[in-house]
């Protein structure tokens, strides 16, 4: 019986090592991407905007562009992965964004129940748009981070992931856009 018991106590001991190990490879893996979004952000914050020479940071705004993703969207998102607190695989939010570019940039404004919740900004980068929003003093969670990639289907649909980076965890979400 002793040896059993020295067995399971040893059991415990490593096991809890592997989770320790898992914890420090997912901080680390959230702390790298957390740093690629970072650098993101800061190259868009310091690029001109209303001069469209870079491609790949401010999208080529062309009128069919701007026409295509421009408008009120109805947005479905359904949580597919997720390692945080009070959510769950499965979850579905509904939100209405009011897509348009202001000064070059690609905008996003997230309503629910006709509020403002918050404002994603970003770029077309080739068929993709990329959003970002960084969380205000006023929001609950001032360290989250969210990062918003979308890919039109057609003029009335478009599909992506949204990606929320908080202290410690992560949530990703498959987004279905319709054109209001």
């Amino acid at each position: 019986m002793k040896l059993f018991s020295t067995f399971i106590l040893l059991l415990t001991l490593f096991s809890c090592g592997d989770r320790e190990q898992k914890l420090r490879e997912k901080e680390s893996e959230l702390n790298q991407k957390e740093q690629e979004l970072l650098e993101r952000e800061k190259a868009l914050e310091g690029k001109d905007l209303g001069d469209h020479t870079d491609s790949i940071l401010t999208g080529q705004v062309n009128a069919a562009a701007n026409d295509s993703i421009s408008g009120l969207w109805s947005v479905t998102m359904t949580c597919i992965e997720t390692d945080c607190e009070g959510s769950a695989v499965g979850d579905i939010k509904t939100e209405r964004w009011d897509i348009s570019y202001k000064n070059g940039t690609l905008q996003a404004e997230a309503q629910v129940n006709d509020k403002l919740k918050r404002v994603y900004r970003g770029a077309q980068n080739g068929e993709a748009f990329l959003l970002s929003v960084r969380p205000t003093i006023n929001s609950n969670d001032t360290k989250a981070k969210m990062l918003v990639r979308l890919k039109p289907l057609s003029y009335q649909e478009m599909e992506g992931r949204r990606e929320i980076y908080r202290e410690g965890c992560r949530i990703i979400y498959s987004l279905e856009l319709e054109k209001q």
